[in-house]
C-alpha cells in the first residue's frame, strides 16, 4: 500500500489536462487547442461571476474570458492570459459561443454550473 506522500506524488505527476485539438479556420489555418482548465482557473472564472452578480455589474468578456484560459498550443501555453481576454472578446461572438461550449463540455460545466455561480 503507497504512502500518503506517495500517492501525493502520483496525484501531482498525472497528466490530467489532455489537450483537444480545434479548428478555428476564421482565424487560423494551424490547428489550436483547448485544455481543461485548473481548479483555479474555474475557482477565478466562478469568483468573476459571483462578484459581478453581487456588485450589479455585468461580466465583460464572459465567453472570452473562460476561453482565454483554455486556449493554447500544442506545447499548453495559453495563448491569452488574463490581462488580454478583451482581445480575444472583439473576436467573432459566434467562433467565442463555438468555443465556449467545446471549453465547458471539456470541463463538465453544464448550464446549470454557470447559473448557480451566476446566482440564477
Amino acid at each position: 500500500m503507497a504512502t500518503a506522500s506517495e500517492l501525493k506524488g502520483v496525484i501531482c505527476k498525472a497528466d490530467d489536462r489532455s489537450l483537444v485539438e480545434v479548428g478555428v479556420p476564421e482565424w487560423t489555418p494551424d490547428t489550436l487547442y483547448l485544455r481543461p482548465i485548473s481548479g483555479r482557473d474555474r475557482d477565478d472564472y466562478e469568483q468573476a461571476l459571483v462578484a459581478a452578480q453581487t456588485s450589479g455589474k455585468r461580466v465583460e468578456n464572459l465567453r472570452a474570458l473562460l476561453v482565454a484560459k483554455s486556449l493554447c498550443d500544442s506545447d499548453n501555453n495559453r495563448l491569452f492570459e488574463d490581462g488580454e481576454v478583451a482581445l480575444l472578446g472583439a473576436k467573432s461572438g459566434a467562433v467565442l459561443d463555438r468555443l465556449f461550449d467545446q471549453v465547458r463540455k471539456i470541463n463538465g460545466m453544464a448550464d446549470a454550473d454557470i447559473e448557480e455561480a451566476w446566482g440564477n
